[in-house]
């Protein structure tokens, strides 16, 4: 048998999945390749073939150990010599012998043992060596690179969030691991945790990669914290919350992949006219832009790619941000969640000489109010909020500003607010009826758009049965740029439902709503019939 060393580039690993084993600080060939099968970075088929081919002089081959075959007259031998004996059901005198990879046994010694019977040795997989050893008992996993594992596999997937969270069924708690692709979350079933497992991921991920402590997820407020490098590439940042819950934690962890970007808002994959109004924001100098929307809804895309043309001027910009999700050429504070530590460095911008200011949301009314004396001191804010539709503008700004809400209008340039939508799988989608949609109110909306037919996919294996391509989102943007003519028509108005009533006007005559913008993917069958279901 060789003794060299095994390489885990040998078994097909990236970059970041080997620095996950090697930083566990193991060194045996028989713990590596037990950590690639246990941790499911490979499969045991795939061991068994590449240590075939790397170990093909050898007089042993790797091969899976059968269920059948156990008899308790070999215990004895087992336990003696630390082997596993399966008798083949066709001879009960040819007895295989299987053994660990990379670990010498007495062959000499156990053909004696056996006496008369025909012997075949192999080699097993040290994972399942042990399963088949020690039958329905369960190992222990080591939660950081569990942990690190399930993150490798959120990532190959375009999650941006992973939750472990607690449910329970039939008065029992199920711990549970799931990932948001495409805003919807799917459980991710490559491991079956306890509740062991799911304190010890949360805790070990607060106290060794944030600048909590785990005592502090025991507090009513839990944790929010940033943890950096946690894959050891420099790529990843998370954004950690997570507090004590029935029966253990519950954690929810948003993926942010450190990057340069360099987007301009030609390459965002808008129509023109949208493209034309961003043009048209990138010479304000004052006033407040607005990018609304929905949670993942690409809107700090958006802001990234107007602040990469506007960079181009000879103006200061500073940014706001938690966490620091991209590097851009320009100055960025992150306020790490502390609302008052931004709420202090916006009240600050005003004495700092700035331009444009860029502020990833207005958490609060206070932010809200700071960020008003900034636009009312000739500083262009670029912000986002959250928002469901352009026309409901008036009453979220209601909510931040009270009865001074109208001061904010009279400064807006513009509003650019955005939903995410899945690709349509080709593999599975197919055409159908618009009567097929069984609902009157999609039915409708497609009447009176002429339409007779639209596509739905189904779901398929090469989409995951989610009916979307992973990863390939595409955001749509209903958009207006206020005039002063509509400024005075909204502050004219006495109540905010007057104001959604001429700004839905106003968006429609321009046809520069959602609908009209999704209008040829919808009949193409790049979005399928599900995508209606956020707007009507």
């Amino acid at each position: 048998m060789k003794s060299s060393r095994v390489k885990l580039s040998d078994f097909g690993l990236t970059e970041v999945e080997q620095m996950a084993i090697e930083q566990t600080g193991v060194s045996s060939d028989n713990d590596l390749v037990r950590m690639m099968e246990e941790y499911k970075f490979v499969t045991r088929d795939y061991i068994i073939a590449v240590y075939n081919a790397l170990y093909k002089d050898d007089a042993y081959i790797a091969s899976i150990i059968p269920e059948e075959g156990h008899d308790e007259k070999f215990s004895y031998i087992e336990k003696k010599y630390d082997v596993v004996i399966r008798l083949l059901e066709s001879n009960n005198k040819h007895v295989c012998i299987y053994s660990p990879m990379f670990r010498d046994i007495a062959i000499a010694a156990i053909e004696i043992e056996l006496g008369d019977c025909e012997t075949t040795f192999f080699k097993a997989t040290v994972y399942d060596y042990e399963c088949k050893k020690h039958p329905g008992e369960r190992f222990e996993y080591n939660s950081e690179l569990l942990f690190k594992r399930i993150l490798i596999e959120a990532i190959k997937y375009h999650a941006t969030d992973i939750h472990f969270d607690v449910k329970h069924v039939n008065m029992e708690p199920r711990y549970t691991v799931s990932y948001r692709q495409d805003a919807e979350l799917i459980e991710m079933e490559l491991f079956t945790l306890t509740e062991k497992d799911n304190q010890n991921i949360v805790s070990k991920l607060i106290e060794n990669n944030t600048r909590a402590i785990s005592l502090d997820l025991l507090t009513s407020a839990g944790v929010v914290s940033n943890a950096s490098n946690v894959l050891g590439d420099g790529k990843v940042e998370l954004r950690v919350s997570a507090n004590k819950i029935l029966d253990g934690y519950h954690c929810v962890i948003r993926i942010q992949q450190k990057e340069t970007f360099n987007f301009t808002i030609n390459r965002l994959g808008f129509a023109q006219r949208v493209v034309n109004d961003l043009q048209a924001i990138v010479s304000k100098r004052s006033g407040i832009t607005l990018i609304t929307g929905a949670i993942r809804t690409g809107k700090n895309t958006t802001a990234f790619a107007l602040a990469n043309e506007i960079v181009k001027a000879p103006v200061k910009i500073a940014s706001y941000e938690s966490p620091i999700e991209v590097l851009m050429p320009f100055s960025q504070m992150d306020y790490f969640g502390n609302e008052n530590a931004l709420l202090n460095m916006v009240r600050l911008a005003k004495k700092q000489d700035i331009n444009v200011a860029f502020l990833n949301e207005i958490p609060n009314k206070e932010v809200a109010f700071a960020v008003m004396d900034l636009v009312n001191s000739s500083i262009h804010v670029i912000t986002t909020m959250h928002m469901d539709r352009l026309w409901h503008l008036p009453y979220k700004l209601r909510e931040y500003y009270g009865d001074e809400y109208k001061n904010i209008i009279s400064q807006i340039n513009g509003v650019f607010n955005q939903k995410m939508f899945g690709i349509c799988c080709d593999k599975c989608r197919k055409e159908i009826l618009i009567e097929g949609a069984k609902n009157k109110n999609k039915i409708e909306f497609l009447r009176s758009r002429n339409y007779t037919k639209i596509f739905k996919s189904e779901g398929c294996s090469d989409c995951n049965f989610t009916g979307k391509v992973a990863g390939e989102n595409q955001p749509y943007v209903e958009h207006l740029l206020f005039s002063e003519e509509l400024k005075s028509q909204l502050l004219a108005c006495s109540q905010p439902y007057e104001m959604e009533l001429i700004i839905k006007k106003a968006v429609r005559e321009k046809k520069q709503t959602l609908e009209d913008y999704m209008d040829g993917s919808l009949r193409n069958g790049i979005l399928s019939l599900d995508a209606l279901d956020t707007i009507i």
